[in-house]
Protein backbone atom coordinates (compact mmCIF):
# COMPACT_ATOMS: atom_id res chain seq x y z
CA UNK A 1 0.00 0.00 0.00
CA UNK A 2 1.56 3.02 -1.12
CA UNK A 3 0.45 6.51 0.13
CA UNK A 4 -0.54 9.95 -1.24
CA UNK A 5 2.06 12.74 -1.98
CA UNK A 6 1.09 14.78 1.95
CA UNK A 7 1.94 13.73 5.11
CA UNK A 8 -1.02 12.41 6.46
CA UNK A 9 -2.02 10.93 10.30
CA UNK A 10 -0.79 7.24 9.84
CA UNK A 11 2.07 7.87 7.69
CA UNK A 12 4.39 6.47 10.38
CA UNK A 13 2.39 3.07 10.19
CA UNK A 14 2.36 3.17 6.43
CA UNK A 15 5.89 3.86 5.59
CA UNK A 16 6.60 1.36 8.64
CA UNK A 17 4.12 -1.51 6.18
CA UNK A 18 6.22 -0.11 3.28
CA UNK A 19 9.52 -1.12 4.94
CA UNK A 20 8.72 -4.60 5.55
CA UNK A 21 7.18 -4.85 2.04
CA UNK A 22 11.08 -3.86 1.32
CA UNK A 23 12.76 -6.63 3.85
CA UNK A 24 10.27 -9.00 2.42
CA UNK A 25 11.12 -8.55 -1.30
CA UNK A 26 14.85 -8.54 -0.79
CA UNK A 27 13.90 -11.94 1.20
CA UNK A 28 12.23 -12.88 -1.83
CA UNK A 29 14.79 -11.44 -4.48
CA UNK A 30 11.77 -9.63 -6.02
CA UNK A 31 13.44 -6.78 -7.72
CA UNK A 32 10.21 -5.83 -9.35
CA UNK A 33 8.55 -4.53 -6.16
CA UNK A 34 11.89 -3.15 -4.86
CA UNK A 35 11.98 -0.86 -8.28
CA UNK A 36 8.85 0.59 -6.77
CA UNK A 37 9.83 0.98 -3.26
CA UNK A 38 13.31 2.31 -3.87
CA UNK A 39 13.92 5.95 -4.81
CA UNK A 40 16.27 6.44 -7.93
CA UNK A 41 18.74 8.23 -6.40
CA UNK A 42 19.06 5.26 -3.18
CA UNK A 43 22.25 5.49 -1.43
CA UNK A 44 22.54 2.46 0.40
CA UNK A 45 25.60 1.93 2.51
CA UNK A 46 26.17 -1.68 4.09
CA UNK A 47 27.84 -2.05 7.18
CA UNK A 48 30.80 -3.49 6.28
CA UNK A 49 31.38 -0.13 4.12
CA UNK A 50 29.98 -0.96 0.39
CA UNK A 51 27.90 1.89 -0.76
CA UNK A 52 25.16 1.02 -3.57
CA UNK A 53 23.32 2.64 -6.19
CA UNK A 54 18.94 1.68 -6.74
CA UNK A 55 20.97 -0.38 -10.18
CA UNK A 56 23.65 -2.07 -8.28
CA UNK A 57 21.72 -2.63 -5.14
CA UNK A 58 18.80 -4.34 -7.25
CA UNK A 59 21.65 -6.48 -9.15
CA UNK A 60 22.92 -7.49 -5.46
CA UNK A 61 19.60 -8.49 -4.66
CA UNK A 62 19.27 -10.43 -7.50
CA UNK A 63 22.94 -12.24 -7.58
CA UNK A 64 23.68 -15.51 -5.62
CA UNK A 65 25.61 -13.40 -3.20
CA UNK A 66 22.47 -12.10 -1.76
CA UNK A 67 21.42 -14.12 0.81
CA UNK A 68 19.35 -12.01 3.25
CA UNK A 69 16.74 -14.86 5.43
CA UNK A 70 15.01 -12.30 7.74
CA UNK A 71 15.56 -8.89 9.16
CA UNK A 72 14.34 -8.35 12.77
CA UNK A 73 13.98 -4.85 14.15
CA UNK A 74 14.54 -3.84 17.96
CA UNK A 75 15.08 -0.65 19.81
CA UNK A 76 13.32 1.45 16.60
CA UNK A 77 12.10 4.55 16.37
CA UNK A 78 10.03 6.24 13.71
CA UNK A 79 10.08 10.06 13.52
CA UNK A 80 8.23 12.09 11.04
CA UNK A 81 10.13 14.81 9.60
CA UNK A 82 7.76 16.51 8.00
CA UNK A 83 8.25 17.69 4.51
CA UNK A 84 7.22 14.43 3.15
CA UNK A 85 10.11 12.78 5.16
CA UNK A 86 9.94 9.90 7.61
CA UNK A 87 13.11 8.23 9.20
CA UNK A 88 13.88 4.58 10.45
CA UNK A 89 16.16 3.74 13.17
CA UNK A 90 17.04 1.28 15.26
CA UNK A 91 19.01 -1.95 15.60
CA UNK A 92 18.35 -4.23 13.00
CA UNK A 93 19.65 -8.12 13.18
CA UNK A 94 20.28 -9.55 9.76
CA UNK A 95 20.17 -13.39 9.25
CA UNK A 96 21.88 -13.88 5.96
CA UNK A 97 21.81 -17.90 4.81
CA UNK A 98 24.78 -20.01 4.09
CA UNK A 99 26.76 -18.50 1.12
CA UNK A 100 29.42 -20.94 -0.85
CA UNK A 101 32.43 -20.89 1.44
CA UNK A 102 30.87 -18.79 4.22
CA UNK A 103 29.19 -19.79 7.01
CA UNK A 104 25.61 -18.73 8.25
CA UNK A 105 25.95 -15.42 9.75
CA UNK A 106 23.68 -13.64 12.34
CA UNK A 107 24.81 -10.10 13.71
CA UNK A 108 23.25 -6.60 14.28
CA UNK A 109 23.81 -2.98 13.35
CA UNK A 110 22.70 0.18 13.61
CA UNK A 111 20.85 1.96 11.66
CA UNK A 112 19.14 5.17 9.65
CA UNK A 113 16.78 4.47 6.95
CA UNK A 114 14.78 7.27 5.31
CA UNK A 115 11.32 7.24 3.30
CA UNK A 116 10.37 9.98 1.53
CA UNK A 117 6.59 10.20 -0.63
CA UNK A 118 6.29 11.42 -4.25
CA UNK A 119 4.20 11.00 -7.09
CA UNK A 120 4.94 7.27 -6.92
CA UNK A 121 4.40 6.87 -3.17
CA UNK A 122 6.38 6.20 -0.54
CA UNK A 123 9.97 5.38 -1.47
CA UNK A 124 13.64 4.49 0.97
CA UNK A 125 15.99 7.32 -0.18
CA UNK A 126 18.83 6.03 2.02
CA UNK A 127 19.83 3.32 4.31
CA UNK A 128 23.20 3.64 6.12
CA UNK A 129 24.34 0.56 8.29
CA UNK A 130 27.57 0.56 11.26
CA UNK A 131 27.79 -2.69 12.74
CA UNK A 132 26.66 -3.41 16.33
CA UNK A 133 30.25 -4.06 18.18
CA UNK A 134 30.27 -7.96 19.72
Amino acid sequence: MLASQTIQSGSKEVVLKCDTERVEAMIKRDTARLDKLLADELSYVHSGGRSDTKQSFMEFIASPASSYMAVDYSDTEVLDCGTATVLIRGIARLHLGVRPGLPEEIYSVFFSNVWVTRGEGWQMLAWNATRVPD
